[in-house]
């Protein structure tokens, strides 16, 4: 049976991605960055990376909001612009008392994701870009729940 159109699977991707956008805040997570074993992300590795995440998410985002034929695509990106840029807000204050360093420039991953959006066209952008957001955000969710697991059994044990 064929999917009834590129259009329809694109709404249903974006939007099923944009029911995942609200992802846990850091809750005040201000503790200092603890020792651990190499395979655990400090907080401050934590709070960096997801800094950069959020950069990169903007920058996509802003593509997507010129590039997009999809009507709800571009809606879709234009919050994941908003609530990216309002992430990184938030944690800006956090980043700054683990003495976190932020940088303007998107690192060469990610930048090497915006070029490979930037040069994609039509029907093709818009059902990569709408792939790209769901499983990206799946795998933050993931993310932040994992660390902020992390930081309440270190916290626990701290008391």
């Amino acid at each position: 049976m064929r999917i009834r159109s590129n259009r329809n699977w694109c709404v249903l991707a974006a939007l099923s991605a944009l029911s995942l956008v609200t992802f846990p805040a850091m809750a005040g997570d201000k503790e200092k960055e603890h020792s651990t074993s190499s395979s655990k992300m400090s907080d401050k590795e934590f709070v960096q990376e997801a800094m950069k995440g959020n950069q990169a998410e903007v920058a996509l985002a802003e593509v997507a909001a010129q590039k997009a034929q999809n009507a709800e695509l571009k809606e879709f990106a234009q919050h994941l612009q908003k609530d990216h840029t309002q992430a990184n807000e938030q944690l800006r204050p956090i980043a700054e008392s683990l003495g976190v360093q932020t940088s303007q420039s998107l690192d060469e991953k990610h930048q090497k994701k915006l070029t490979r959006f930037q040069e994609m066209q039509g029907a093709e952008f818009d059902k990569e870009f709408a792939i790209y957001a769901l499983k990206d955000h799946k795998k933050d969710i993931a993310k932040y729940e994992k660390h902020r697991v992390r930081s309440r059994i270190r916290n626990s044990d701290n008391t």
